[in-house]
């Protein structure tokens, strides 16, 4: 039996149109048109290019900004802007102002700004239309190491131990990319921060495993 040509979907073609389907039923109704403007964050990333690529393949307005001013030069935006670094306290009025005037749905790409969408979605929860991500207990559980460990180990899931001697590993329970992390080799460090409850408040101490460094996003 031979198959009609016409009929055939490229798997490029259903994803584009699996997705746009998707953001239409996120949006409510809204008709899906070149006017529908999607934003998301970390745009001046590489990678970010070949997701704003696919955006405006599929018809939309696409919306990014960064704090780094390589936004301006990703050739797959339409509207391209400077935002403070996610960190700095003016971050969230920034997100806000963005989301009420910039987008009609937003797509968060940096880990450490989804507790801020959680923050304004409780002030306005009808922010909560605007926003494509998971829900306030997976970002609450996985952006918090030690409470992402704590469930792992719920269901059995193995995990890098905790450490009480040395060599450990040290990372902030609430951040990516190993920014402030650090390998402690004496033991009177370690047993000064694990002894400070302030410092265990905001880290987490784990067991140092050498060998080869294997990472997927």
């Amino acid at each position: 039996m031979r198959s009609d040509p016409g009929r055939l979907i490229s798997e490029e073609h259903l994803v584009r149109r699996t997705t746009a389907c998707s953001i239409h039923q996120h949006l409510g109704g809204v008709q899906v048109t070149d006017q529908v403007r999607i934003g998301f964050s970390a745009a001046g990333s590489v990678a970010s290019m070949s997701f704003a690529n696919f955006l405006d393949g599929l018809g939309f307005v696409v919306v990014g900004h960064d704090s780094s001013n390589r936004v301006l030069v990703n050739p797959f935006l339409n509207v391209a802007i400077i935002s403070p670094t996610v960190g700095r306290p003016e971050y969230k009025c920034f997100l806000n102002d963005f989301l009420q005037n910039q987008c009609d749905l937003y797509i968060p790409f940096l880990d450490q700004e989804l507790n801020i969408c959680i923050q304004l979605i409780e002030a306005q929860p009808i922010l909560a239309q605007k926003m494509l991500m998971c829900s306030e207990l997976a970002i609450r559980v996985c952006n918090d190491k030690f409470s992402f460990k704590s469930w792992a180990q719920e269901l059995e899931i193995k995990t890098v131990p905790l450490a009480a001697n040395v060599p450990a590993f040290v990372k902030p329970r609430e951040a990516s990319g190993g920014k402030q992390s650090l390998i402690i080799r004496k033991q009177q460090i370690l047993d000064a921060l694990l002894a400070e409850p302030m410092f265990l408040e905001d880290y987490i101490v784990e067991e140092y495993i050498d060998g080869d460094l294997l990472s997927v996003d």
